[in-house]
């Protein structure tokens, strides 16, 4: 006896448009849920390249204002520690001054004298202890590169810019070399003091210029 095979064309049909019918279906649900137009390679090739080329680069500048905003806040502890130097600086140029004049005995040079030294010292230690992160960022100076845009051009891409020795060995008025304890060391004092301003000031506008850079 010979077999027959029964199809029912019509229902495959069915079948066949119900699965792309469920397929489409979900494709679209998928795109809503996730407000994006192209899911895969077969909805469209060049849209999706396109696409994650721009995800790429999203994702990057966020790293790199993640960057940009540390970059800022060591910037910020620079210009910080260095304020505190420069208010010390300004109160050692009076004292220098004070002592600098005959009024004053040996004993009263002695007790400014003291003062003097005391500040030198705290210069010292605001200059050693100041860090970002671990960096020490006023005793030495190192060179540091923050990357703020996202492509690999250095020059376009990078922040550079070095800390800054601002000690008080380096600025020339640690305690073994400034003494007030006669107007003629006062008055050499008062010249060491001035310039230790003047450097000072001079790697503060450098701090500034990078902090304005990074408004832009």
């Amino acid at each position: 006896m010979g077999l027959g095979v029964i199809s029912n064309y019509a229902a495959n049909v069915a079948h066949r448009n119900l699965v792309a019918s469920d397929a489409s279906a979900t494709n679209s649900l998928a795109k809503l849920s996730s407000g994006k137009r192209v899911m895969n390679a077969r909805d469209d090739a060049a849209s999706m390249a396109i696409g994650a080329r721009l995800n790429a680069e999203v994702g990057a500048l966020k790293v790199a204002t993640t960057n940009a905003s540390q970059a800022g806040a060591l910037l910020q502890v620079m210009d910080g520690g260095m304020n505190t130097i420069n208010d010390i600086l300004v109160r050692m140029k009076q004292l220098a001054v004070q002592a600098g004049s005959d009024n004053l005995g040996a004993t009263e040079r002695g007790y400014i004298d003291n003062e003097a030294t005391a500040l030198a010292n705290e210069i010292e230690r605001i200059a050693d202890d100041t860090e970002f992160n671990g960096v020490k960022v006023l005793n030495s100076a190192t060179a540091l590169n923050f990357k703020i845009g996202s492509g690999a051009t250095a020059a376009e891409d990078d922040l550079t810019f070095t800390t800054s020795d601002v000690t008080a060995t380096t600025l020339g008025i640690d305690a073994a070399t400034i003494d007030l304890t006669t107007k003629a060391d006062a008055d050499t004092a008062s010249g060491l003091i001035d310039t230790a301003i003047n450097t000072l000031q001079t790697a503060r506008a450098g701090v500034g210029v990078n902090q304005n850079r990074l408004e832009f």
